[in-house]
Parts: C-alpha cells; sequence; structure tokens
C-alpha cells in the first residue's frame, strides 16, 4: 500500500476523492487532504508520503509551484497534476517537475483509475540500487542525467554528449543509471519524449509531425515506433482517446 495526499482548493471535488475513489482497492491509503498547498507543505515537513496528487490552479500557492517545492524535499515522491486549463506551459513545467501523469478536469472515473493503477504499477516494478556504490552517489548521478535530458529534450542528445557534459566516463555514466533506474539512458529520453508528446497530443491541437519534432524526434516514421512501443497505441489513437 502506498501512502498518498490530495490536495484541491475546491471543496466538493475534494470531499468527491476523498469519499468516492475507493484508494484502498487501487491500491494507496490516503494519508491525508488539504485545501491549501500551504497546509500540506506543512504536513510534509514531519511527514513523508510516496505520492502527491494536486491541483495547479489554487489560491495562494499554485500547485506547480507545491510540486517543484516537493520535488527538492522529496525528490522520491511521484506527483500527478490535475487541471481545467489546456495550457501547453503547464505540461512544459509538469515535464521539467518529473510529473508522473498530467490529467485535465472533468477528469473521468475509469481514467483516475488506471493513472494510479499504472503508477502502483510502476512502483512496485522500481529497481533498486546496485551494491559496488553508494545510494547517495548513485541518486547524485541519476538526478544529474535526468536534470540535463529534461532541459535538452526537444535537442540532439545521446550517451556521449550527456556524459561529456557531466564529465563521466560514457559506459560508468550508462550502467550506473540503469542500475538505479532500471532503464537505459536512451530508454529513459525515449521514455520522456513520449510522455511530452502525449501531453501536446491531448492539450494542443498541434499536427502530429510538429509534436515529433517539438518532442525531439525528427523522423516522424521513427517517433511512430516509439510512441506504439512505449504507449501501446498511434499517436492519432492516443489523441482520439483524449479528446
Amino acid at each position: 500500500m502506498y501512502s498518498l495526499i490530495i490536495v484541491d482548493d475546491e471543496p466538493e471535488i475534494l470531499a468527491g476523492l476523498c469519499t468516492i475513489v475507493h484508494w484502498n482497492e487501487l491500491g494507496f491509503d490516503l494519508k491525508a487532504a488539504f485545501s491549501h498547498a500551504e497546509a500540506a507543505k506543512d504536513w510534509l515537513l514531519t511527514h513523508t508520503c510516496d505520492v502527491l496528487f494536486t491541483d495547479i490552479v489554487m489560491n495562494e500557492t499554485s500547485g506547480l509551484d507545491l510540486a517543484a517545492w516537493v520535488r527538492e524535499h522529496h525528490p522520491a515522491t511521484r506527483i500527478l497534476l490535475v487541471s481545467a486549463y489546456h495550457e501547453f506551459s503547464y505540461a512544459q513545467r509538469a515535464i521539467e517537475l518529473q510529473v508522473f501523469r498530467y490529467l485535465l478536469k472533468p477528469t473521468r472515473m475509469e481514467e483516475l483509475q488506471q493513472s494510479f493503477l499504472a503508477l502502483r504499477k510502476e512502483l512496485d516494478g522500481e529497481s533498486h540500487p546496485i551494491a559496488e556504490i553508494s545510494p547517495a552517489q548513485e541518486s547524485y548521478i541519476v538526478r544529474k542525467v535526468r536534470e540535463f535530458v529534461d532541459a535538452h529534450l526537444a535537442e540532439d542528445i545521446s550517451l556521449p554528449k550527456i556524459a561529456n557534459a557531466l564529465h563521466y566516463n560514457p559506459s560508468y555514466l550508462s550502467r550506473t543509471f540503469k542500475a538505479e533506474f532500471g532503464k537505459s539512458i536512451n530508454e529513459y529520453i525515449n521514455l520522456m519524449r513520449i510522455q511530452f508528446a502525449q501531453r501536446l497530443l491531448s492539450d494542443t491541437n498541434m499536427k502530429v509531425y510538429a509534436v515529433a519534432r517539438a518532442s525531439g524526434f525528427q523522423n516522424e516514421r521513427y517517433f511512430a515506433r516509439q510512441f506504439l512501443a512505449i504507449a501501446g497505441e498511434t499517436p492519432s489513437q492516443y489523441r482520439k482517446r483524449k479528446r
């Protein structure tokens, strides 16, 4: 069972999330719910949680600001964002914060359940660091790789370029990243690009070829193959299902 907190400043929505959704059946233990981001931050000063589910647009502190604070103070916490606004800048910031999923209001119960089941599957399947390198060192290396990838997602990035920028041996960097994260650096790059493409497909009216380029893919056919392999459907099918 994974611990969960919810933040939403709309009382009816917050109450519904707390009472209507059967969190235990999805594998999550709802620890607390807050109507203000600052209250959630106060709670997190003395507690930890596996998952944060927060609205974006709220009075005073936004959900994005809360997510950034959580990413700094609780880097292992997974974050899901929800918003009633189709803002491209929100999706961009969500990618930067390594958000697991970005949902749009009104969110269907089926979509909500599928998102949390997918998250539970990922949490269940997480690998652990190898013993030959200290966890602190591994965490630092993985964090720096992810930061570099997120900052250069739409550019031509590769293992040699990342290793050169971070001043590590490419083989050592590749081995260490995969040992902790469970995926190769190239697999991680493609995963992040496809997740970003999914947000563009659902939140904008950009053509598929433009989504491919904005996500870092110069070849539309390769983009389509990677999208199908990772998402289990074509970009057009994904967009149709999300609209």
